[in-house]
């Protein structure tokens, strides 16, 4: 097997989640970065796309999560968002989803609040 980096920063999307109702209601934006691990034989001797993962799936898939669903917790967009590329990318051995809020409620400056979780394939399985 021969491992391999696929990664995607700083997706960006306005969305609305959050712990607290003006998030919820006035929206908010959100930084997705996603790195996975997979394994890149088969492309790499066949160059295929359809041996591949592409990344407009992925974008589309983290897309749709944002949109449809509404979080409270940024801990569990998170791992929505980790459990669903898994399941969808059956070549991605673990993936790390790192999501930002860059407007966080303080009346200070912060440059982003956020969670990272990272998933491996065993964690869907059982």
């Amino acid at each position: 097997m021969v491992k391999g980096k696929l990664f995607i920063q700083g997706m960006l999307f306005y969305a609305y989640h959050g712990r607290h109702e003006v998030e919820r209601e006035l929206g908010q934006k959100f930084l997705v970065d996603m790195e996975a691990s997979l394994d890149v034989s088969e492309p790499s001797k066949t160059n295929n796309p359809n041996h591949s993962v592409d990344e407009v799936d992925i974008y589309n898939t983290v897309k749709d999560i944002l949109f449809k669903t509404k979080y409270t917790l940024t801990e569990g967009l998170a791992v929505r968002i980790a459990k669903e590329i898994l399941k969808k990318f059956p070549t991605i051995l673990s993936v790390k989803v790192r999501v930002r809020k860059p407007n966080l409620l303080v009346s200070g400056l912060v440059e982003y609040a956020g969670v990272e979780v990272e998933l491996n394939r065993s964690d869907i399985e059982s």
